[in-house]
This record gives C-alpha cells, structure tokens and sequence, in this order.
C-alpha cells in the first residue's frame, strides 16, 4: 500500500427519514469519497468501531457497507494491518459512462411519438382512451385473481398465456367476425411489438413496404429501421386504394393498412376496396399487415369484416392492442395469423422479451372471462358516443370545414380550407391553453389533406365543449368568419 496513514473521514451525514437505508447512503457517501480523491488509494480506514462512532450508527450497517465496497473493488482488508483504499480505485472523474465515438456507435432517429401530457390546459391528444369510467370492482377482482396465481419457477410459453390466448380469438370471433384459434394467437407486449415482429421476419434492407400517407409514425420507423424502402401511399376518405399500389415502380412485399378507421384521418375502407387488396397481395405475393387498433368502438356505421376475416390465403396478418379499449399502460397486444407464420413469429419473439409478464396476462385473461371487458365496450361506447356528439358544432362552421372519421375510434380529422395556415392557428390555440395536432405531423412528405388531428377518449364532456368553443373561434378567427357563435355551441 502506499499510504499507511489514518485517512481524514470525509464529512458525511447520514439521514434517517429517506426511506433509503443507513448502509446503502454510507456505502454511497463513501464511495463518492473515494471517487473523487477525498479518500486517496492506498489509505487505511479507521477502524469499524471509530467509523460506528463518527457517524452514529449500529457497527453491523459500517459492517456491511464494507463488505459491499471490498466486493466492488473499492477497498481491500490486510489481515493485522486494517481496510485500505484498493489502488487503481481512485479515478480523475466520475464513473458515469462517458461517451465515446467508437465505429459501434450507431444514432437512433428521435422517436416520432407526442409526449406524456404534463402541461396545463386541455390537449385534443390522439388514441388516448379514458380510464375513469372502468368498473373498479371488476378491476380489482381481476388484479386479486391475477395475483393468486401459483408462481413460477419457469418461463411461460413465449406465444402466451393459453387461457388469454382463447379469450382474444373468441373475442375476435364475436366482435370482428375473424374466425381464429388459440394456435393462431401470438400476445405481444403491444401492437408495437407486433408491428417490429413483423418486421423483423418479413423485411431485408432495400425490401419495399406500401405504407398509408399520413400514417402511424413509430410504424414507419420500425420499417425504416429494418432497412425497408417506405412507400408512402395516399389515402381518402375511404382510406387506401389498390390504384396507388399499382402505381409504385414494384409490388412491395409488405403493406401496412388501417381499415377501419384509418389512422389518422379516419377513413372506413369498404368492402369492394378490402377484396381489390387482398387480390392484388395475391396476384403479387405480398403480405399485408392489418393495424385494428380501435375498432371495437364504433357508433353510427354498421360495422365492416376485419380484413383479415375475408382472407382465404394466409395474406394478412391481425395486429390488436388493449392500448385503445382499456389503457396503453398495459402494455399488451396480439397478432393473429396462419399458424406456421405464428410459430417463425414466436421465435422472435422470444429473442426479444421471450414471453409478456404473467401477472398481466393473467389480470385480463380474467377480466375477458368474467365478461368485464365486454361491458366496459358497451359502457365506453356510450361514453365516447356522447364526446363525439360534442365535437358536432365544428361542423356548422362553415361549409368547406368538416369533421371526418366520426364512425368510430376516438378521434377525429378537422379538415380546414387551404388558407388557413394551421401552424399559426396551432400557435394561437396554444397561448390559450388549447393543444391540438396537424395533420401533416404524421405524413411523409406531402399529403391531401389539410387540418387539425383531434382526439377526445381522454378527455371529461364540460372540458370538451370548452375546447371545441376555444377551437372553433380560433379557426373563425383565422378563416375570416363571422364571431357569432354557431348553433351548438355554448360560452363555456
């Protein structure tokens, strides 16, 4: 050693009402010491009793905090002579990982996705679902049998829990006419995870993927990252048409659609359309990827097949999510597909995550069972049938405004003319404490359509009406209309 010297104890203070443990905050404070140079290699300690006394705690917590700084390297005990600093553990700057340009360092694009609300005021924010109308008993009698479960010393099956799995394809059976199996089913930790599987599978870099323009943008982003050249295909009002497909310079082996309801401008893609699409993926030997993300709430349309329930060749693969119909915390989504597909699938995703939590799968598999989810759909289309209804007046504003995708979901495309510049409204809109969406932040490049993103699931109907009034004088404000207040509007 080279010091032999008693160190100098650095002035280290103790708190007893942290909630963090006497040991771990001295193991902490010594540790920083010895760091930075306060406690240089090769000092000796002072004993344990002296250590004991200068901070004021029991000998076993001085005990053991040494024990855990010799186990990290930081100090070493020479039998007769005492506890010294480990040479070499004494480091010029701090341990935090420093950052360094090696030829493995890679730059992750920022992910396209809006932020947790923290804010103040009343944000539109798009597919957030609301949560305060979920039965808490039927919750918490899901989460008591959930947490009843034996516990295992093993993995569960990568492709799911079997119980949640028979809950999801009869749901689908019932709800989306999809005629599918346990076998079929693949639970995912969101449609997300899904989406990236897929991916994963199907795409080698340079491989083409139709995609809908505008579209959900952290699924263009998995698809960029595999490499693939993103195509990026107009949509209506009737979302996409095999026309645009036929147009790219080749057939591209993946496409991404949202029939029904398209993500984000709200088109319901008819039946002619869903048949000329799966057509055309036969005719070229594509597969395409069907993103349901919210169809469960539907309110004035009568409800359309599933893509993938009118696919008679294993060309479709089912991506659904609890995200929309209960609450994105979960975290829990499922594919549906032919099973062969499944199966390459589950691999993949056991190199990723190898299995969702059991806890959760567990809590809904319940929750289906005992027929909760079912009656939380019914009341929640309620709920949102009348959030809607208050969006209704944006409507009346003038002729060539008008709300598109009110058939379903929980959101809503504000379609405005072309003189009104909506980054200026947006600006406008937030002063007053009134956050809203372009559309064009979910396209690539340019698009058709020109207006405002407006979600609603999350929010209470007073607050909605507020922000719709807000809305609405901004938007006259900007277009040159008249301040009067049309039919259906109130003052606050």
């Amino acid at each position: 050693m080279k010091n032999t010297r008693s160190a100098v104890l650095p002035a280290i203070r103790l708190e007893r009402k942290t909630g963090v443990s006497l040991e771990l905050q001295l193991v902490r404070a010594l540790r920083t010491a010895i760091l930075g140079g306060q406690l240089p290699e090769g000092a000796r300690l002072a004993s344990q009793r002296q250590l004991s006394s200068e901070y004021r705690v029991n000998r076993n917590v001085v005990v053991s905090a040494l024990d855990t700084l010799q186990a990290e390297g930081y100090l070493v005990t020479v039998h007769g002579s005492g506890t010294f600093v480990a040479e070499g553990a004494h480091r010029t700057e701090s341990p935090v990982f420093q950052m360094v340009q090696g030829r493995w360092f890679r730059e992750v694009p920022e992910i396209l996705v809006d932020p947790p609300q923290h804010q103040e005021g009343l944000e539109f924010r798009v597919c957030q679902p609301g949560t305060s109308f979920l039965n808490e008993e039927d919750w918490q009698r899901s989460v008591k049998f959930a947490a009843r479960q034996p516990i295992s010393g093993d993995y569960l099956d990568p492709q799911g829990l079997l119980a949640l799995r028979e809950q999801i394809a009869d749901h689908l059976r019932r709800s989306r006419g999809l005629q599918c199996h346990a076998e079929q089913v693949l639970v995912t930790a969101g449609a997300l995870q899904g989406i990236d599987l897929v991916a994963r599978l199907v795409l080698q870099p340079g491989d083409g993927v139709g995609f809908e323009n505008p579209g959900y943008r952290l699924a263009r982003q998995v698809f960029e990252a595999r490499g693939a050249k993103v195509w990026p295909l107009p949509v209506d009002e009737d979302g996409l048409s095999v026309q645009h497909l036929q147009s790219l310079p080749a057939p591209p082996i993946l496409t991404y659609v949202t029939p029904s309801h398209q993500f984000p401008v709200g088109g319901r893609m008819p039946l002619g359309r869903r048949l000329a699409l799966l057509q055309w993926a036969e005719e070229h030997d594509s597969l395409i990827l069907e993103d349901d993300y919210d169809s469960e709430f539907r309110y004035d349309a009568p409800p359309l097949p599933a893509l993938a329930s009118l696919d008679e060749r294993g060309r479709v693969v089912y991506a659904g999510s609890f995200s929309k119909v209960l609450t994105p915390e979960l975290r829990v989504g499922y594919l549906v597909a032919s099973e062969p597909l499944i199966r390459q699938l589950v691999r993949l995703k056991q190199l990723s995550d190898y299995h969702t939590p059991a806890l959760i799968q567990h809590l809904l598999a319940h929750f289906m069972d005992s027929g909760a989810l079912d009656r939380h759909i019914r009341r929640m289309r309620r709920v949102y049938g009348a959030l809607r209804s208050a969006l209704d007046p944006l409507n009346h504003l003038a002729e060539d405004i008008q709300l598109r995708g009110l058939e379903a979901g929980l959101h809503a495309f504000l379609e405005l003319p072309q003189h009104i510049h909506v980054p200026s409204l947006i600006e406008n809109c937030l002063k007053r404490g009134i956050v809203v969406r372009d559309v064009a932040n979910y396209a690539s490049g340019e698009v058709l359509q020109h207006g405002l993103i407006l979600g609603y699931g999350h929010l209470d109907l007073p607050s909605l009406r507020e922000g719709v009034a807000v809305l609405a004088g901004e938007i006259r404000r900007h277009s040159g209309l008249s301040n009067s207040m049309p039919e259906g509007f109130s003052a606050g």
